[in-house]
C-alpha cells in the first residue's frame, strides 16, 4: 500500500501567466509478483529482483483559473494501473533477519485526465509509459529454509513530462506539466528455490 504526490502545473509559454493546479495526493493499494536471485557471502547478501504490480492508485483536484478573462474549472486526475521495476539488492543478515537496501529502474503506465467546464467536449486524457528510478529498503524474516516475509519502503520518481492543450480557450498556448512520484510501504512473502543445493544422498534398500 502506498501514496503518491502529483503536482500539476498549467504552463503558458506566451507569458500570459502561470497557474499552478494545487498538488494532490493519490492513494491506493498495489499487489503483484516479484522474482529474483540472491547470493550470500558470509553475512552479506547480494541480489537482483524484478516485480510487476497492479495498482488502484487514483486521485484528483478541482481548481478554478481565470485564463485571459475566461473562468475555467479543471478536474485533474492520475491513475497508474500497472507498474514494475528491476532492482539490485544488498543486505546484511543476522540469524533469520535480513536488512537490505534496494534500487534500480522503475516502469509505470501513467494515465492522466483533465476536464474543463469551458467548452463542449470537456474531457482530455493521455497515457504515458514512463521510465524512472526507485530506491528504498526493508527487512525480511525467514520463517523456515524456504519461506520468508518482508516489509519494504520505496520511493519512486517517474520524472517530469507535459502534454499541450490544443482545445479552446488554450489553442496550443498551454501545457500540463506533471512530476510523477510515489512513496510506498509494501508487505509480502517469498519462496526460495535452492537451485544449487547439493542433491540429497541416495539410500539403497535391498
Amino acid at each position: 500500500m502506498g501514496h503518491e504526490s502529483d503536482p500539476y502545473f498549467i504552463n503558458y509559454p506566451s507569458g500570459t501567466f502561470g497557474a499552478p493546479i494545487p498538488s494532490y495526493t493519490d492513494s491506493g493499494v498495489v499487489g503483484g509478483l516479484h522474482a529474483g536471485y540472491n547470493y550470500q557471502i558470509d553475512q552479506f547478501v547480494l541480489g537482483i529482483e524484478g516485480d510487476i504490480e497492479g495498482s488502484s492508485y487514483s486521485g484528483s483536484t478541482d481548481p478554478v483559473v481565470d485564463y485571459k478573462g475566461a473562468i475555467v474549472t479543471y478536474t485533474a486526475g492520475t491513475q497508474i494501473p500497472i507498474q514494475g521495476s528491476v532492482r539490485g539488492r544488498i543486505g546484511w543478515t543476522w540469524n533469520r533477519v535480513l536488512i537490505y537496501a534496494t534500487g534500480g529502474v522503475a516502469f509505470g503506465d501513467v494515465q492522466n485526465s483533465l476536464s474543463y467546464t469551458y467548452f463542449v467536449d470537456p474531457y482530455i486524457s493521455a497515457t504515458n509509459g514512463r521510465v524512472g528510478w526507485t530506491v528504498g529498503g526493508g527487512v525480511e524474516y525467514a520463517l523456515d529454509p524456504n519461506w520468508s516475509v518482508r516489509l519494504e519502503y520505496r520511493y519512486t520518481d517517474y520524472g517530469t513530462y507535459d502534454f499541450v492543450l490544443y482545445a479552446p480557450p488554450f489553442d496550443g498556448d498551454a501545457a500540463i506539466v506533471e512530476h510523477e512520484r510515489d512513496n510506498r510501504v509494501e508487505a509480502g512473502f517469498s519462496y526460495k528455490f535452492d537451485m544449487f543445493a547439493p542433491p540429497a544422498p541416495v539410500v539403497a534398500k535391498y
